[in-house]
């Protein structure tokens, strides 16, 4: 179809005026934030309550940072920006994104931060004969001289079918370390015998995509002993072995499954030698493929991208003192019935916990709720009943909750699904006490924690920096004060339910 020029002009400006009227329309934008942002980030811990232009707020921004990794800010100006500037299936993911990467919001509608928040989508080559496509992927690093490489070839059944990883070789530069990282990639589909396969090559190096594509130069003089150079000529002759060799530039943030073995290597050892090619470990690669199944599924892959700031910088080198912040020992999150098993995942991912405690009353009218921890949490969940109440002990999983990002000593964490428990004294009723403690609360019970502040990073340093250690009561022996697992159950063999 041809479209009059003409008109296509116009549909173009019109379009262009609507999406800047409405973006502009900070009324319409904060209704909107309000609306349907606010409820999702506040059980996540992501608004920052304390300006970053105050003494609280650099203060909290140093304590956070001595904790864990340096906190991230987006207004929430630029946040509506870029939701509505997205397909709203994409939004739960945005937020977990948000509360991986500590980035949090500062409700601030006039002084943009100059924060970008890229999307990524996994797709799949498709042959034009209908056979399967192989997909390579490899990654390199360098240091002092030294390069570490890793691949990984999987199937279109997302079925990880090699890996391999290279540590501390001779290298001259991190290109010549990427360059290498593909000659390994092709040497291993050669070993596999996909030369006459569709096989896509991926590297998130642009001068390895121009080498395979053969659109960079390479010069060698005689007598050259350019090393780097000899080893891309290298890498520009493998193609001649492959009969559909399908070189790809990708994101770094789309190669995780080769980053992910390559940090396992580093932290492990990997089952391999210094210098020598290693095997990861079963139980991580599989753990990789999962994940890398879940964005295949269309889940996006997330990426902040923000401006220099010198203010931001400056947050780290301004004089600043721990007592101008005061520490929580509680606060709540304000969510629906329905929701507070999922509203417990998220305040467990953002406070980290080692140990996590839960207190339920009227448990005959949540008969689901021990599955659902389960689903969440993994089988590390038991159960145990007194006085109406019941009260269930999870240990988290190293895989399900990245503790591991945390500097601090890990801790013990409460949540209290019934706000009306307040009054109750927890500590009386099954003699848990002095935990940092997070209340669930409906709309209408908001009165009974009305002298605690919301779920916000100042509860994450809070919970770290505060005493938060369980203790025992003289006359209560169900609480031990070792931190080890295996010594600390929730009540007596002969009382506790594993259900």
């Amino acid at each position: 179809m041809l479209m009059d020029e003409t008109k296509m002009l116009a549909s173009l400006n019109l379009d262009i005026e609507a999406c800047n009227n409405f973006q502009e329309k900070e009324v319409v934008l904060k209704k909107f934030y309000e609306n349907r942002i606010l409820p999702a980030l506040e059980p996540r811990g992501l608004i920052a309550r304390h300006s970053l232009h105050d003494k609280p707020g650099i203060a909290l921004h140093q304590e956070f940072k001595s904790i864990a990794s340096e906190p991230k800010y987006i207004t929430s100006l630029e946040l509506t920006v870029e939701l509505i500037s997205m397909p709203e299936k994409f939004w739960t993911r945005c937020f977990d994104f948000l509360c991986e990467q500590r980035c949090f919001i500062t409700e601030n509608w006039s002084e943009p931060l100059g924060v970008s928040i890229g999307i990524f989508v996994f797709d799949r080559t498709m042959s034009f004969d209908g056979s399967h496509v192989y997909r390579g992927e490899c990654d390199a690093s360098y240091y002092k001289g030294k390069g570490q490489a890793c691949c990984a070839i999987w199937n279109s059944k997302n079925e990880l079918l090699s890996s391999i990883l290279v540590k501390k070789f001779d290298c001259h530069t991190s290109c010549m370390a990427e360059v290498i990282a593909m000659w390994i990639l092709l040497k291993e589909a050669m070993r596999m015998g996909l030369q006459n396969s569709s096989f896509q090559a991926c590297s998130d190096s642009s001068q390895v995509y121009k080498i395979l594509c053969g659109t960079l130069l390479i010069e060698i003089e005689p007598n050259d002993n350019d090393g780097a150079a000899k080893v891309n000529k290298l890498l520009k002759f493998m193609r001649r072995y492959f009969n559909n060799l399908l070189p790809r530039w990708e994101s770094r943030e789309k190669l995780f499954l080769v980053d992910g073995i390559m940090r396992k290597g580093n932290v492990a050892g990997n089952e391999g030698n210094e210098d020598a090619v290693g095997q990861s470990s079963v139980a991580w690669k599989n753990s990789l493929v999962r994940r890398m199944a879940y964005y295949l599924t269309g889940n996006p892959v997330f990426k902040l991208t923000r401006k220099k700031s010198k203010f931001i910088k400056g947050l780290n080198t301004q004089r600043s003192n721990p007592l101008d912040i005061e520490l929580e020992e509680a606060c709540y999150v304000e969510v629906d019935e329905e929701h507070k098993i999922d509203a417990t995942w998220h305040i467990t991912s953002a406070l980290r916990p080692g140990r996590l405690y839960i207190i339920m009353k009227d448990l005959d009218s949540r008969v689901d709720c021990t599955d659902e921890l389960k689903h969440l949490f993994g089988k590390f969940v038991s159960r145990y009943d007194e006085e109406g109440h019941s009260l269930f002990t999870i240990d988290l999983e190293e895989t399900r909750i990245p503790t591991g990002l945390i500097n601090e000593t890990h801790k013990s964490l409460m949540i209290i699904f019934d706000a009306t428990i307040a009054k109750e004294e927890p500590e009386k009723i099954l003699g848990i006490r002095d935990l940092f403690t997070v209340f669930l609360t409906t709309e209408s019970e908001g009165y009974l924690v009305s002298k605690l502040q919301k779920l916000s990073p100042l509860s994450f340093v809070s919970f770290y920096k505060g005493s938060s250690a369980p203790k025992k009561n003289e006359d209560d022996k169900r609480v031990h004060e070792d931190h080890n697992v295996d010594d600390m159950p929730c009540g007596p063999d002969e009382e506790s339910q594993d259900s």
